[in-house]
């Protein structure tokens, strides 16, 4: 028979760990700091990227929106020069979107998982940090196909023109990567199964030693 102690010590650790930063992202100010994060990491990022496209990165604050904490505001280079000189109103698109669901449940469900992990403490340091990373890389990954999403739906703006092939990919990234939260878990779950373990630790996860 398998030994299922360490795997419930496991779920037992992660369980708390995870709840934990929930309760904090909640309650404890964490939540808005991590938003304040995501939209100062948009805007170092993606304000430059497109050359005839301006991207800004906002607190949301539409009460229709109200589960939406930021928006990405789109606008038209030339058309807001524009603006600026005659003094007129700019076109702009708003994309609304909620870093709670695009990144923070991804942060905290892959560092519950590493802390939570039967590896030692140094290790667990280290694929903190690593999981860290990657949790941010993929969520910028996540913004930047929402940004090309929403560039593409609003070709008015004059900034991108895609083919339809480019058109049809770019939809199907939204579909997997925006629309869908459970990547926001799925994904977190590969990352820490390719950081935090080495062969010889999942004998220690599924206690392959027999049961007395």
């Amino acid at each position: 028979m398998l030994n299922f102690k360490p795997i419930r010590k496991f779920l037992l650790w992660f369980l708390g760990i995870y709840a934990a930063l929930l309760v904090a992202g909640h309650f404890a100010g964490v939540g808005d700091a991590y938003r304040s994060l995501v939209q100062a990491m948009g805007n170092q990022v993606f304000q430059e990227w497109w050359s005839e496209g301006l991207v800004d990165f906002q607190p949301g604050n539409d009460p229709l929106q109200k589960d939406m904490d930021t928006v990405m505001l789109l606008l038209n280079r030339e058309e807001l020069g524009q603006a600026r000189s005659s003094g007129t109103n700019v076109r702009v698109i708003k994309v609304y979107f909620s870093t709670w669901q695009s990144g923070f449940l991804s942060t905290a469900f892959i560092l519950a998982l590493i802390l939570a992990s039967p590896v030692p403490n140094r290790r667990k340091a280290v694929g903190a940090g690593l999981g860290l990373l990657a949790i941010t890389l993929f969520v910028l990954f996540r913004l930047w196909v929402n940004l090309m999403f929403s560039w593409g739906e609003n070709p008015q703006l004059g900034v991108v023109e895609y083919s339809s092939t480019t058109s049809r990919f770019i939809a199907f990234l939204d579909g997997i990567f925006v629309k869908h939260i459970v990547v926001s878990l799925v994904v977190p779950l590969v990352l820490w199964i390719l950081i935090a373990f080495r062969r010889e630790d999942w004998s220690r996860l599924v206690g392959s030693a027999q049961s007395t």
